[in-house]
């Protein structure tokens, strides 16, 4: 969606912050930041949202891990494993939407940093970690991944905004990838 959105609007600049789930919605709410993409396990009640896509969840491996050699994986599978987390301070939804797939009493391991950098720990046999399909399609030395294959094993990314926003390049951003989402199939 993004790429279309460049194509359509080349003059528009787009500025990424990766910051903890939290942390965005108060810039939302404070108009420090127009929008924002949530994975929607989160619930923020004053921001207007739209589903963007619904993504399958899959397990990064070492290379050389024991699961590795399997096509897919299930939760099972990975109840004994250290699982790490992009996880930030004070904010543990991350930490809770894992263990509420997988199991409570995980070995879950909590990394402030972004998610190449948990990659490279997984290349580095620390652990593995969960991401999504499309983070999936990105090489990473050392790592491999494996489709999650149970019917909970997907996430819903949304976009989030004022609904008091009044820009109207934010009403244009929103419009453009509610409208997307939609004609793709993936937005409701």
């Amino acid at each position: 969606l993004l790429r279309q959105w460049r194509l359509e609007y080349p003059d528009v600049s787009i500025t990424v912050h990766e910051l903890p789930d939290y942390e965005l919605s108060n810039a939302i709410y404070r108009r420090t930041l127009d929008v924002a993409f949530f994975a929607a396990y989160g619930v923020y009640p004053d921001l207007a949202t739209a589903l963007l896509v619904r993504e399958r969840i899959f397990a990064a491996l070492p290379q050389d891990h024991r699961l590795a050699i399997q096509e897919t994986v299930g939760w099972r599978d990975l109840r004994d494993q250290a699982i790490l987390v992009q996880d930030w301070e004070d904010s543990h939804a991350t930490r809770e939407f894992y263990a509420s797939l997988i199991g409570i009493g995980l070995p879950l391991r909590s990394h402030p940093a972004s998610k190449q950098s948990v990659l490279a720990l997984v290349a580095a046999g620390f652990g593995l970690t969960l991401v999504l399909e499309s983070q999936a399609q990105v090489a990473v030395p050392g790592v491999v991944y494996r489709e999650i294959l149970e019917g909970n094993a997907n996430i819903d990314i949304v976009l989030a905004w004022s609904p008091e926003a009044e820009d109207a390049t934010v009403g244009c951003f929103v419009s453009f990838m509610r409208d997307h989402a939609r004609s793709s199939g993936a937005g409701g």
